[in-house]
């Protein structure tokens, strides 16, 4: 009885600690995304709700994270949402949500192959789910990296 016993507390010493660390390792995650998005703000709007972005395109940007329907489409589809780019027009904490759940879908270790860093991030935000391997995106990381040096 002392056996079971004393592996029932070293299961659940392994399960607690293992809880801890991935529990720390999402706040860390969420940290960096929070730091992150003012600054994706910053650059795509200057802070602009009510921003249109490519008005010649057939795609517009909307809002102040200038999101696009293909962006929409991915974070539906993953969460089985209905929300369009047109919606986050003169809608912050949408555009903010839409934005977060992007990133947590492609910037992910799995994703990456490693653990995702702020440019990892805006970079995907620019370029789309490969965006980090994409040197068009490096212009754009760089006014970020500027903005959160600030």
């Amino acid at each position: 009885m002392r056996q079971i016993l004393s592996m029932v507390v070293v299961v659940v010493c392994i399960f607690v600690s293992r809880a801890t660390a991935v529990g720390s390792s999402y706040e860390t995650d969420q940290q960096i995304i929070s730091r992150l998005i003012p600054a994706l703000i910053q650059v795509e709007s200057s802070g602009n709700n009510w921003d249109v972005g490519d008005k010649s395109r057939v795609w517009k940007a909307y809002g102040c994270l200038q999101v696009r329907e293909c962006v929409c489409i991915d974070v539906n589809r993953r969460w089985h949402t209905h929300f369009r780019a047109t919606d986050c027009y003169g809608n912050r904490q949408l555009s903010i949500l839409i934005c977060r759940r992007y990133l947590e879908l492609y910037g992910t270790v799995r994703h990456l192959g490693r653990s995702p860093t702020l440019e990892d991030l805006a970079r995907i935000w620019n370029g789309g789910p490969d965006g980090f391997k994409r040197s068009a995106t490096l212009t754009y990381w760089y006014k970020v990296k500027r903005v959160l040096n600030r």
